[in-house]
């Protein structure tokens, strides 16, 4: 009893916690038993839930009272915990069962211009219905690719965002190279746009101030694939 009306007594008891996850995987079980597809996943309304049981019972959980919606993909069920206890709490929940589809995301913020590396990846599980049709699905569409603007870590990439990275930048010194069967010239020339591997740009002679138009095969580098020998002289 407390010496006063000022104070206040505060009985606390060890407890177990059940968590949102072990309470999913309990209604995953009994809607597979129902016919619910194996490749949805189940989310609740209230994305908060757990319980806290005494720490002395095993924290087993039954479902009961399930009803489930094919057509819908909704359902309503009864959580019972502990389930070998008279005393267990019961609790009423209702959820939606979503497609879901693994995605390649990045673990880490990247500037635009960096290059994307496997260490950079990691797979994350969305609902499909949140996933854009231009929306990167696989690991390959990511790797080796730099971003046009910065990326935070965490979320989806789209095709839109991300680009073959910059090895000629726009006014940059470039060697440009024209093969021909008896022979190799090279020159020096000032890019007049940027590109990335493969892209076709004009580039200014240093020399001679022509314009001779090459494919980019690496950093600073462009091969001529037409015979342009007055542009290169």
């Amino acid at each position: 009893k407390p010496a006063s009306s000022r104070e206040r007594i505060v009985i606390t008891r060890d407890s177990v916690t059940v968590g949102y996850r072990d309470i999913l995987d309990a209604i995953m079980m009994a809607l597979s038993d129902e016919g619910a597809p194996d490749d949805l996943l189940a989310e609740l309304s209230n994305r908060n839930m757990q319980l806290y049981l005494p720490a002395n019972i095993f924290p087993e959980i039954a479902v009961e009272n399930l009803v489930y919606d094919k057509r819908s993909q909704r359902f309503s069920a009864v959580i019972i915990a502990p389930a070998s206890s008279p005393d267990a709490q019961r609790h009423r929940v209702t959820g939606k069962l979503y497609q879901m589809v693994d995605v390649p995301v990045l673990n880490r913020n990247i500037l635009a211009g960096e290059l994307i590396t496997q260490d950079d990846i990691e797979w994350q599980t969305m609902r499909m219905e949140k996933i854009s049709r231009d929306t990167i699905t696989t690991f390959d569409g990511i790797v080796g690719m730099s971003p046009r603007r910065g990326l935070r870590s965490g979320f989806s990439i789209r095709t839109t965002e991300i680009q073959s990275p910059v090895l000629v930048k726009k006014k940059s010194l470039v060697t440009i190279v024209l093969e021909h069967e008896f022979m190799t010239l090279t020159a020096k020339g000032r890019a007049m746009q940027s590109g990335s591997m493969g892209d076709v740009i004009s580039i200014t002679n240093s020399q001679s101030n022509q314009i001779v138009d090459a494919e980019i095969v690496g950093p600073g580098r462009a091969v001529v694939r037409t015979l342009s020998l007055v542009a290169m002289n």
